[in-house]
């Protein structure tokens, strides 16, 4: 009868536990659009800015809080609204960065 107890209140106990993996949340991927970052420290103030398909450029004020070590030429989705504010760069819009994320070389 003891064992009977023993067995039945180990199960309950393995029952009550649950996997930590299944409880945790991936945070979604950004959903912006492709850019290429592009190292501009050439021209006076500048320094990366995010270049689209069709050459229109935005500079980042908040780049360095997303991306430590952004690389030259590499493709980001990036998601960002339009700030106005003064730029020493002033090559395109200044844009402060919602989200980014560095995509594959396949995308």
């Amino acid at each position: 009868m003891n064992q009977l107890y023993i067995v039945i209140l180990s199960l309950l106990l393995f029952a009550g536990c649950s996997n930590t993996k299944e409880t945790i949340q991936k945070e979604p991927s950004c959903n912006g659009d492709i850019y290429t970052l592009k190292d501009f420290t050439g021209l006076d103030g500048c320094k990366f800015l995010l270049v689209d398909g069709e050459g229109n450029k935005y500079e980042p004020v908040n780049l360095k809080k997303f991306l430590l070590d952004p690389k030259d030429k590499s493709k980001v989705r990036v998601k960002y609204r339009k700030v106005l504010t003064g730029s020493i760069c002033m090559v395109g819009s200044t844009v402060e960065i919602i989200c980014i994320e560095e995509t594959s070389p396949s995308n």
